[in-house]
């Protein structure tokens, strides 16, 4: 069984999702920066209104590609803009007959092999381990602190005095909250 094709086929596949995720990274960036200067252009509106701008600003990012394809189908002009240079894979040289010199025998010659594939060989590859260990130390960082409030709200006490639960009520009812809720004191929570 030979790899070799299936590697030259996940290089490529693995070269245009990298492709494909930048141009997605680049577009929506855009469109965010645009919805922040807009929003930041209309803070004497409402809140709503920036509202609405921001939750249509990220609602529309996932979309881009399919806009994109919608509009490459259009015949509209766009420009070319290259994300990633074109990828060159390695190029083997054909197999020359090499000059004809006796063997050393006080010497073995050493195995000749393939060389083991490197990590730098294949970049998509490389981006993606870095994005896999952001989203892995973003995710553990999310956990850690659920784990220490949850630690903090289970060894703490129940509130009882009077002005502090009156305070949290009419915090919660401006706020919107409908249900009851039960306000602990955590001496470590600092």
């Amino acid at each position: 069984m030979n790899p070799e094709p299936w590697v030259a086929a996940l290089d490529r596949v693995g070269f245009e999702t990298a492709r494909l995720l930048l141009s997605v990274l680049w577009q929506s960036s855009i469109l965010l920066a645009a919805a922040g200067l807009i929003a930041s252009a209309l803070r004497r509106r409402r809140a709503s209104v920036r509202h609405a701008l921001w939750t249509a600003a990220v609602l529309a990012a996932p979309l881009l590609p399919l806009l994109g394809y919608v509009a490459s189908n259009l015949d509209t002009p766009r420009a070319e803009l290259r994300v990633i240079p074109a990828y060159l894979g390695p190029v083997t040289a054909p197999a020359t007959a090499a000059p004809a010199l006796p063997p050393d025998p006080a010497s073995p010659a050493p195995p000749a092999g393939p060389p083991a594939p490197s990590l730098l060989a294949c970049p998509w590859a490389l981006a993606l381990l870095t994005y896999a260990t952001g989203a892995v130390a973003m995710l553990a960082l999310v956990a850690v602190g659920r784990f220490r409030l949850l630690v903090w709200v289970r060894r703490g006490r129940v509130v009882t005095d009077r002005r502090v639960l009156d305070a949290f009520r009419i915090a919660r009812t401006r706020q919107g909250v409908k249900r009851n809720l039960t306000i602990a004191d955590s001496g470590r929570a600092a």
